[in-house]
């Protein structure tokens, strides 16, 4: 395919564009044309691409033919540029060619346009073709420089005026258009030595006129330290001193190198003298050559003494001869082995364990020596004989214990199941039976939805305990089964869920006898509860005909209060019957019942509102039988001395818990006690001394007061568990 030319054409006369336009199709190459009449136009073409030539009118509108080619000469310094005009002045075409046009054409002799064209366009493409072959071979040339790290500079002698090429700019980490003195070239080398031998070395070039080579350390613009190779060597040219030509390159790796095989080799000798490994080296017949210092911890001897044959320190142990056929295959074949371990016997008569890595040495295809090294592994031996008893009291646990351990997958599937010998049962749990298998078809139909659902929710990492289920042995039995599930799907070494599984059988079965039991014992005091309810029922039934038949009104009243306490502890039994609770009374609604089956019994024409505040406080019977009475005194003691007949009257009743403490409180609005009554000690009634017995029992602290209209009865006791008798005079 034929190459495309680009032209530019810059004409504001349409007929002569038209001529023009006739004239260039005589070219015999191909060729876009693109014609523009203003300034502005121009400048954009040249700034979107360049043309290989520029045909440009000498008399322009907004511009002249001079401008156009200063513009094309400040933007392409090589671009082919032709003028044209109906008359140009011998001055002013000598001027165009010196501002650098190729050529002027007069539109009278418009002919000579094409060959000025042709010409310019051939000129320029072989210009073009050496610049691109130039610019290559620069690039290769660069790019040699820039992977070898190499950079050239020269010096005038005379003037000290310092060149550097871009390669060096970059090795000093400097701006590409930075241009040094000598001064500034030499201030980048490292204060000190380096400095003074860089001037040195220079000075003396110049006055000996011999070239020089050193490796000095320079400090960049940004700071970094850099070890250079420095060249140079001296020009001179007749009439002048001439100039120092020169290399430097970076070869800071090359010292970083050269740093780190010495560190490597120092690192070595550290490993072989100080290393815990024993290293050495023997000829072919076995004997030892060399040995590293550890030979005295390995085998008892010196580095001298320890020279002798391998077959001095080799115990009779059977690992010891396949050993040794390694060593002599390495020998035989010049092939390395593999490692190997052996028996060693030291020279105080101990022996160790060691593992052996050696490596043949071959010249002219011949083993000459072996060299090896020695890693004392007795410890490793001693644990591995006690991992090895590990794992048997392991396999002992699991195969010979009672619990079943197995492993399954998210899907339930058995992927791992330990042996188990069921001896009471005769019974012994085959693996292979329940492998791949799912856990489900195994449990009871009845249970299989709930186990389903407890290890569906088990999240990674968590562990529940499975409530009882009923599981099918192999035998077709039934058992109940008690199961810890963890789930370690996530745990690499057993990405399973892990159950451990104990057959309660007998437990269940326990369990349920003792429950029959206790329904039983549960029966039992429910009817002795009744019984001594309706016991003290008659007790207080046969009161009551007493006191019927009693002319004695004291007497009578005796009676009466001793009936209304005994029908207080019958209501306790029968409230503790019919909760079926039998030891401890839930207080709240119990208390209300209380007292309003006192209030009943007295059959007054009062009319008494009772208030009640009260927490729902539980005391076993112990504590709940004599708060009972105690409220049964206050309360009586209330409707019998506290209003008169057809009186109207508030009680409050409020009974708090606060951290195992039960606080009493009962106040009424009625007379108030009497101006006689100091404390309950100077009270002697029968009702007194049993409030103060009963509190004694509760180990309770009690007060009795009028205030402001308001009699008031507070108590105060601390909870307890207490056991036997619920007989008020006994704690």
């Amino acid at each position: 395919m034929s190459e495309v030319y680009h032209i530019l054409l810059v004409e504001d006369d349409y007929e002569h564009v038209y001529i023009l336009q006739k004239e260039l199709e005589r070219l015999d190459v191909d060729y876009n044309l693109d014609i523009v009449k203003h300034k502005q136009d121009f400048l954009k073409k040249l700034e979107q691409s360049r043309p290989d030539i520029v045909i440009c009118d000498f008399n322009l509108p907004d511009f002249t033919g001079f401008e156009a080619l200063k513009h094309c000469q400040n933007t392409y310094s090589d671009l082919p540029f032709i003028l044209i005009s109906a008359y140009l002045e011998e001055h002013e075409a000598v001027q165009a060619m010196k501002y650098g046009a190729c050529d002027y054409v007069l539109k009278d002799n418009i002919s000579r346009l094409v060959p000025a064209v042709t010409r310019e366009l051939i000129n320029a493409k072989r210009y073009r073709q050496a610049r691109e072959e130039l610019q290559e071979k620069q690039n290769l040339l660069n790019k040699a420089y820039k992977l070898a790290d190499i950079g050239h500079w020269e010096m005038d002698v005379e003037s000290r005026e310092v060149y550097w090429s871009d390669n060096v700019k970059v090795l000093h980490e400097v701006e590409l258009d930075y241009e040094p003195t000598f001064e500034e070239a030499i201030q980048f080398y490292k204060e000190g030595v380096h400095r003074q031998e860089i001037i040195k070395a220079v000075e003396h070039t110049i006055e000996k006129g011999e070239p020089f080579e050193m490796e000095l350390k320079i400090v960049t613009a940004k700071g970094n330290d850099l070890w250079v190779s420095v060249k140079g060597e001296r020009e001179i040219k007749s009439g002048g001193q001439g100039h120092i030509f020169g290399s430097i390159q970076n070869i800071h790796h090359k010292r970083q190198m050269q740093e780190e095989l010495k560190k490597a080799e120092q690192k070595l000798r550290d490993i072989v003298e100080h290393s815990t490994n024993m290293f050495y080296r023997h000829d072919a017949n076995r004997k030892l050559t060399y040995l590293s210092p550890q030979c005295i911890d390995f085998l008892g001897y010196n580095v001298e003494q320890a020279k002798q044959s391998t077959d001095r320190f080799i115990t009779d142990h059977p690992i010891n001869k396949e050993s040794i056929q390694h060593t002599m295959r390495a020998i035989e074949t010049g092939e390395r082995q593999p490692q190997f371990e052996m028996e060693l016997k030291k020279k105080n008569g101990d022996r160790i364990w060691v593992k052996v890595n050696e490596a043949p040495i071959i010249e002219e295809g011949k083993t000459i020596a072996i060299v090896g090294s020695l890693t004392d592994i007795t410890q490793q031996k001693l644990a591995e004989e006690e991992l090895k008893l590990s794992e048997q009291r392991f396999k002992s646990l699991v195969q010979d214990g009672t619990d079943q351990i197995a492993i399954i997958d998210e899907e339930g599937r058995y992927i791992y199941v330990a042996p188990l010998s069921l001896k009471g049962r005769n019974l012994s749990i085959d693996s292979d039976r329940y492998l791949g298998r799912s856990c489900f078809q195994f449990i009871h139909d009845d249970d299989r939805e709930r186990v389903y659902t407890a290890l569906q929710s088990l999240r990674v990492g968590e562990k529940i305990e499975v409530e009882p289920y009923r599981f099918q042995y192999p035998d077709g039995s039934w058992v109940w089964l008690e199961t810890s599930v963890a789930n370690l799907i996530n745990n690499p070494a057993v990405q399973g869920i892990v159950t451990t599984s104990r057959d309660i059988t007998d437990r269940i079965k326990r369990d349920k006898e003792l429950k029959e039991t206790l329904k039983e014992k549960e029966t039992l005091l429910l009817e002795i509860h009744h019984r001594v309810k309706n016991n003290l029922a008659v007790v207080s039934g046969m009161m009551q005909l007493q006191a019927f038949e009693e002319e004695d009104p004291s007497l009578q009243k005796k009676l009466y209060d001793s009936m209304s306490r005994i029908q207080t502890m019958s209501s306790i039994h029968e409230l503790l019957y019919k909760s079926h609770s039998f030891s401890r009374l839930l207080l709240g609604n119990n208390i209300k019942k209380l007292i309003s089956s006192i209030i009943q019994s007295f059959q007054t024409n009062l009319d008494i509102e009772v208030n009640y505040k009260l927490d729902n406080t539980e005391l076993n019977i112990n504590q709940a039988v004599p708060l009972s009475l105690i409220i049964n005194e206050v309360i009586t003691n209330i409707l019998k001395h506290a209003y008169d007949q057809n009186d109207c009257g508030i009680v409050e009743v409020m009974i708090t818990e606060n951290n195992g403490r039960v606080d009493l409180s009962i106040i009424d609005d009625g007379k108030g006690l009497p101006n006689s009554f100091n404390n309950m000690e100077s009270v002697s009634s029968l009702g007194m001394s049993l409030i103060k017995a009963l509190s004694d029992q509760l180990d309770a602290s009690i007060d009795y007061y009028s205030k402001n209209g308001h009699t008031n009865f507070k108590m105060s006791f601390q909870k307890y568990e207490a056991r036997g008798s619920s007989s008020m005079f006994t704690k």
